[in-house]
C-alpha cells in the first residue's frame, strides 16, 4: 500500500469505478458496518456515492494505490458517513 495523499478533485470519471462501500467511519468495512456496492449490480448507487464525493472533494479525499488489489481507493468521510471508491485502472 502507498502513502496516503489528500486530493481535493477527483481525477477518474465515474466510469472508472469498479466498487464503492458506504457505511460508518472509524469501523470495520467487513460490510457489518455498512455496504459494498458493485458497478454492474448497483450503478444508482455507485453514481449517488460518486456524486457525493465529487460534490465534497474539496473538503478533502484521502487516497491511496493497494497494490495487493491492484486499485486506487478515495475515501471521504462526511459526518457520520464515509464514501470509499475503488478504481482498478489507473487514474487519468
Amino acid at each position: 500500500m502507498t502513502e496516503t495523499q489528500t486530493i481535493t478533485t477527483l481525477p477518474f470519471t465515474e466510469d472508472d469505478i469498479m466498487r464503492a462501500y458506504k457505511g460508518k467511519p472509524q469501523k470495520c468495512m467487513c460490510g457489518c458496518s455498512g455496504t459494498y456496492f458493485e458497478r454492474l449490480l448497483h450503478a444508482p448507487q455507485i453514481h449517488h456515492i460518486f456524486l457525493k464525493v465529487q460534490r465534497n472533494a474539496q473538503l478533502g479525499v484521502q487516497t491511496h494505490y493497494d497494490e495487493i488489489g491492484d486499485q486506487h481507493i478515495y475515501t471521504l468521510v462526511l459526518g457520520k458517513t464515509q464514501y470509499v471508491l475503488y478504481v482498478y485502472r489507473e487514474a487519468k
